[in-house]
């Protein structure tokens, strides 16, 4: 019996120091110092004043261990994430930046294999089309949807909300549609004849370490600009209201310490999610540098609740609308 419990714990050894190897060995630090520095565009004077509010509204929710959510994170820590949608209440309109899971999720995460669904585990909350139904906050205002991309927990109210005008780069409605769920889209959630694609194309205004930008409503409060790397036409969102801004990352990073440390998602993680690790350790580092350069900036990776602003988390706003 002792011969066997002594084999049982070398399996056991064996397999931690096997686990731990294969950890060191996958792991991709990001070195600082090799990544080439940007020009930063000369910020304007002032901040808008504009009667803009804004709301994050989780529509799914899960619990990870952080050693999966940013390499050198602590596998015995567990952290929570959020499918969300950002409702923003604007003069000119009322955009979605992002929509999370929508109605019908349980039938068309059907459309991943196995492994994945497993991997992907949600608990369903809320679809924003179903808050809007019963309590639309902007009222009387033409609304867009603004995905930072494709990606089934980040595009999957869409479908619901046809009367709203979809803001997409081409190139990543391309590849949502040839990559399907082998890349983290869903078809269900996009193939609708009804949805009312509008490709854009960004202006070549310079905004922070970007060349090129998009001022939504051309006054400064909501700037879109391209962000590399996790798919192939990802996008960040500035905000700017009550005397702060707040930019919005999408899934760049899934949480906060991939900018401030810098630092890649865990292997697996980066492996099924990223389409381009050169061109997103580039963009993680420019965020980085940003943060380094203005330390009041509020940077939101799309699923990170800890680095969500407690005061925005529906029903609360921040900011100010009629």
């Amino acid at each position: 019996m002792k011969m066997v419990w002594r084999w049982a714990l070398a399996v056991i050894v064996i397999a931690v120091l096997a686990g731990a190897g294969a950890l060191f060995v996958t792991r991709r630090p990001i070195d600082v110092a090799v990544v080439p520095s940007r020009a930063i565009a000369t910020p304007s004077v002032g901040m808008p004043d504009v009667l803009l509010s804004f709301s994050i509204l989780p529509t799914a929710t899960l619990t990870v261990s952080e050693g999966s959510m940013y390499e050198g994170g602590n596998w015995l820590t567990s952290r929570t994430l959020n499918h969300s949608a950002v409702l923003i209440c604007h003069p000119h309109g009322f955009v979605l930046f992002d929509t999370g899971v929508g109605r019908d999720i349980d039938s068309q995460f059907k459309e991943f294999p196995l492994f994945k669904r497993i991997a992907l585990n949600y608990r369903k909350l809320q679809a924003v089309a179903d808050v809007i139904a019963a309590n639309n906050p902007c009222p009387g205002r033409q609304m867009f949807i603004i995905p930072s991309h494709l990606h089934w927990d980040h595009a999957g109210g869409i479908e619901d909300l046809p009367q709203a005008d979809v803001w997409i780069r081409s190139d990543e409605l391309r590849q949502a549609r040839k990559g399907g769920a082998r890349q983290g889209f869903l078809p269900e959630e996009i193939d609708a004849a009804n949805i009312r694609w509008r490709p854009f194309t960004f202006a070549n205004q310079a905004y922070e370490q970007y060349p090129q930008s998009l001022d939504v409503f051309g006054d400064g409060s909501l700037i879109l600009v391209p962000m590399t790397g996790h798919t192939a036409g990802s996008v960040g969102l500035f905000i700017t209201t009550g005397g702060r801004r707040y930019f919005f990352t999408g899934d760049t990073t899934w949480a906060l310490e991939g900018f401030t440390r810098p630092a890649n998602k865990f292997v697996a993680a980066r492996a099924m999610a990223d389409l381009d690790l050169n061109r997103l350790e580039e963009e993680i580092v420019g965020v980085h540098r940003l943060l380094v350069r203005e330390p009041e900036l509020i940077v939101v990776p799309a699923h990170d609740v800890a680095a969500y602003p407690s005061d925005a988390l529906y029903p609360n706003w921040i900011g100010r609308h009629e």
